[in-house]
């Protein structure tokens, strides 16, 4: 049977080269799309000025438009005046997004990922009312949302209601492959490992306050990920504790250096008050690394029983919880078991399986909306 033709335009402006879990996923799903493709279909990289340049493939093309990636007004005004003319041009059978507002693009069908829905918490960049009408008049205009995690679809399901026709399909993220191969060689010295901007909902007061009442000596925390807003704070608190020359900052830093943190760091600890995934999870788990998560958003859906879930989050229970983790760590005959149970949950979500399944969702929704419009 032949494939109908059908040509994707996947909009890559969102990704300026900055490091986040989200452009982390785009560039992930760049490598992998195009090797999954079928002969009659033809992918449309839509790239920003400074989204870094895919690699070449016979059935994808690039294209570099003029839409910025922040700010998000200037962004969303660019994306309303190009995008209908663009994907016309183009002649697109689908176009898929990474943000909101979703512009309305006639008869081509729409997909747009939700990673998370923070804006809608108490953790909200704008007012919660703005983000929630801009939601529910973007689903107007949505065949299909994409989330990362059943967490954030059941809460996008609840806000966008059982009157809207949009679909949602849940993407997991996944490890880099690399993780895998790192051979977990832990520092004399304890450390204490967190990847993540510095933000007020990473809730990053908490490992700097149970650094204070740690029983296990010498330990570090370190830091890993561009300032949010959230390092002078952390920094006054860790001098009011009298643990800031063990609390290091290390910012943002390249992939070598990432591996070679985690390979050597005693745990990993992520103790947000909201996620819609958290990639730094499987990643850890995946390098065979213990892991400590919080009881909020997508992140207990993530490590599973790979890791552990700490439901309180009093500074004492999370000291508690480190001085445990790090102590069966510390058994020769039992943490080889424990590295093979964390590898094994990381191994259940692959780059690869999430593009197929990504794939099939932009043909699914091409292929309805066309024989709808017949």
């Amino acid at each position: 049977m032949t494939t109908r033709s059908r040509r994707y335009g996947f909009a890559l402006w969102l990704d300026d080269g900055r490091p986040s879990g989200a452009n982390r996923r785009l560039r992930a799903l760049v490598r992998e799309l195009p090797g999954l493709l079928d002969p009659n279909e033809r992918l449309i990289f839509l790239c920003g000025n400074e989204t870094p340049e895919p690699e070449p493939h016979p059935l994808c093309e690039v294209l570099r438009v003029d839409i910025p990636a922040i700010p998000t007004l200037r962004r969303a005004f660019a994306e309303s005046r190009q995008l209908p003319s663009l994907a016309a041009e183009l002649r697109l059978s689908l176009v898929d997004v990474q943000a909101l507002p979703v512009p309305g693009i006639g008869e081509i069908p729409t997909v747009c990922t939700i990673h998370d829905l923070r804006d809608l918490g108490p953790f909200a960049r704008r007012p919660r009312w703005v983000y929630r009408c801009v939601l529910r008049r973007s689903a107007r205009h949505v065949e299909a949302f994409v989330t990362p995690s059943r967490a954030t679809a059941a809460q996008l399901r609840d806000e966008i209601g059982a009157d809207s026709n949009a679909s949602i399909t849940v993407v997991p993220n996944a490890p880099d492959p690399a993780f895998f191969d790192l051979q977990r060689e832990p520092n004399e010295t304890p450390i204490l490992l967190h990847v993540g901007h510095l933000e007020r909902r990473k809730n990053l007061g908490r490992l700097v306050e149970a650094l204070a009442i740690l029983k296990t000596e010498n330990l570090e925390l370190c830091l890993i990920g561009n300032d949010g807003g959230e390092r002078n704070r952390l920094t006054q608190l860790a001098e009011s504790l009298g643990v800031a020359e063990r609390v290091r900052f290390e910012g943002v830093i390249d992939e070598g250096e990432m591996w070679d943190r985690i390979r050597i760091c005693s745990l990993v600890a992520i103790p947000s008050l909201d996620e819609g995934y958290g990639l730094p999870a499987i990643e850890a788990l995946a390098a065979g690394c213990p892991t400590l998560v919080s009881a909020h958003g997508a992140l207990p859906e993530v490590v599973g029983e790979a890791g552990q879930v700490v439901a309180s989050d009093r500074a004492e229970d999370w000291a508690r919880a480190i001085d445990e983790t790090i102590e069966l760590s510390r058994d020769p005959h039992r943490e080889p078991l424990r590295i093979e149970v964390r590898k094994r949950r990381a191994a259940r979500y692959s780059w690869t399986e999430s593009a197929r399944q990504l794939i099939e969702l932009w043909r699914a929704t091409a292929d309805a909306v066309q024989a709808a419009n017949r």
